[in-house]
């Protein structure tokens, strides 16, 4: 006797539907998955948050304003953060990446798209937290399942969004806090 339990899951860039068929015989955590789309792989993201003491006001300036950029992400910044403008990115000889902003909302959402790959997608959203904290949660999606570079890129938005937090939090001089 075949048994099969309907689910959604939803995914960057479209909805994928899933049908979980439990085998005859096996008990319910063992089952096999039969992808019911015409795409032949999954989209998956990389999900990364940290809290830091600081304003979304400062945070936003610090995720948008190039120079604030340069202070935490590492290698070479250029281009501009507006919507419909291009950021690109060296972290590392040889390496770049082009985000194309889409997105501008407030001081609490930034939305860009890889240049080079259109199902990338790179959002961060920031909240603030009770305790007078700002919650900053980055979330990079379009990555196929198989991707070798996932896990790479998951480490080093850990360690980014780290320097981030330590460029906020660190004392500012004075002339610096007044522009």
């Amino acid at each position: 006797m075949l048994e099969a339990l309907d689910c959604r899951l939803f995914a960057y860039p479209q909805e994928f539907e899933y049908q979980w068929v439990f085998e005859n015989g096996l008990s319910p955590l063992r089952f096999r998955s039969e992808l019911a789309t015409k795409k032949d792989h999954f989209m998956a993201h990389i999900r990364n948050a940290v809290n830091i003491r600081t304003s979304t006001t400062a945070c936003f300036a610090a995720l948008t304003q190039v120079d604030g950029l340069r202070k935490w992400r590492g290698g070479i910044v250029e281009g501009e953060v507006v919507q419909g403008a291009l950021l690109s990115v060296f972290p590392w000889p040889d390496v770049r990446m082009d985000w194309r902003t889409q997105a501008v909302e407030g001081n609490a959402r930034l939305v860009q798209t890889s240049k080079a790959n259109s199902d990338r997608r790179l959002t961060f959203d920031l909240t603030d937290l009770k305790d007078g904290r700002v919650r900053l949660d980055v979330t990079e999606d379009g990555w196929t399942e198989d991707d070798a570079d996932m896990a790479l890129c998951s480490t080093e938005w850990g360690a980014a969004l780290d320097r981030l937090r330590k460029h906020l939090e660190q004392p500012q001089p004075m002339h610096e806090m007044n522009r």
